[in-house]
């Protein structure tokens, strides 16, 4: 009897709701094993919907909602009516799809469909550090690819090889993509004698003039899957840039500095030869069966003048007029540090000032 009162004051103080729950989308389309629940936060009690999408739940008296839930739907909460104990719901399938997907900088392709080899990188201020060009960003990034500087000029085009050399005489460059647009022009030239001594010809990269603050990420094609898109120009393999764009909402104003500083390059580990040592090493070379001295270094470009570099020869240095030991003598007290006269410490500043924004009107 006791028990049985317990269980009559249960139902007295619950209440069956019923109802059917429909995908909103697709007419007459129940959804199969849907949660319906009691509570917001923590499910106090519950039940999930049968083959036809229907459901049955015992409710406390004081409940005011259900909760009705399914997996890639909007969850919905139904506020319960004084009276009304059959309810007809409908989902909608969420706006949020979750997937392994791969996104580049050319295009977005679900991983399982992916073949191509792609390496992507993000530019962030740890990537940047203190390079100066983009291509210097490539540099130990990317497994396959390569990049070495040509020379020491600024903004000098870097050679980059993916996957190493892929023609003997052809173009080896790859293909830079900028936003969509091929670049022509990336091809490192082949600097002769002559044009190393013409300080007008710098050769730059078609890339060289873009800020490396700009680019938001590089994605590098490494495979010959790349020649479906770009054609034969992407033999060589491709690399995609992309800028950094506007977002909808408020204006963003972004401000940055970097100082670098770039020591003087130390030669105290180089056992170099002083003035002394030198011209006595140009004097030994000159009387020994080493022709290509002949010409070559001071003492010999004094010998020649004076027209006594075959009496050195023969003779060696008592050979020699006083004028001639005089100059060679004067020599060997000259010494010029080239490394203090050549190289220095740089400090380099650069700040970077950007607005970004995307409404109506911006």
């Amino acid at each position: 009897m006791f028990a049985m009162s317990i269980i009559s004051a249960m139902s007295q103080n619950n209440r069956i709701i019923t109802g059917v729950v429909m995908d909103g989308e697709l007419e007459n389309e129940p959804l199969i094993g849907a949660t319906v629940g009691v509570g917001h936060k923590r499910v106090q009690t519950g039940t999930v919907t049968d083959i036809h999408g229907k459901f049955s739940i015992s409710v406390p008296d004081d409940a005011k909602s259900i909760r009705v839930s399914y997996v890639g739907y909007d969850s919905k909460e139904i506020p319960l009516q004084a009276g009304v104990s059959n309810y007809n719901v409908k989902l909608y399938a969420s706006g949020q799809s979750i997937g392994e997907v791969v996104v580049t900088g050319y295009q977005n392709i679900d991983r399982r469909k992916l073949t191509a080899a792609v390496s992507e990188i993000k530019i962030s201020d740890e990537n940047l550090g203190a390079i100066k060009n983009i291509d210097e960003a490539l540099a130990g990034q990317i497994a396959g690819v390569s990049s070495v500087s040509t020379s020491g000029a600024p903004g000098s085009p870097a050679k980059i090889r993916i996957r190493g050399t892929a023609s003997i005489n052809g173009v080896q460059d790859p293909l830079w993509v900028l936003d969509g647009m091929p670049l022509e022009g990336s091809e490192v030239p082949s600097i002769s004698a002559d044009k190393l001594n013409d300080i007008d010809d710098i050769y730059q990269t078609s890339i060289a003039g873009l800020n490396p603050a700009d680019i938001d990420n590089i994605t590098v094609l490494k495979d010959a899957a790349a020649t479906a898109i770009y054609g034969a120009r992407a033999a060589n393999g491709v690399i995609v840039i992309t800028t950094k764009k506007g977002k909808e909402g408020r204006p963003i104003v972004s401000f940055s500095t970097k100082l670098t500083v770039s020591p003087k390059r130390s030669i105290d580990r180089l056992n170099l030869l002083n003035s002394e040592e030198k011209v006595g090493l140009e004097l030994d070379l000159l009387r020994s069966n080493y022709t290509e001295m002949d010409n070559r270094g001071g003492v010999a470009q004094i010998l020649n003048t004076l027209g006594e570099t075959q009496a050195y020869k023969t003779g060696g240095w008592d050979a020699l007029s006083e004028t001639a030991q005089q100059q060679i003598n004067k020599l060997r007290a000259t010494n010029v540090d080239w490394n203090d006269l050549l190289f220095r410490t740089v400090f380099n500043q650069e700040y970077n000032a950007s607005v970004s924004g995307g409404s109506e009107r911006a």
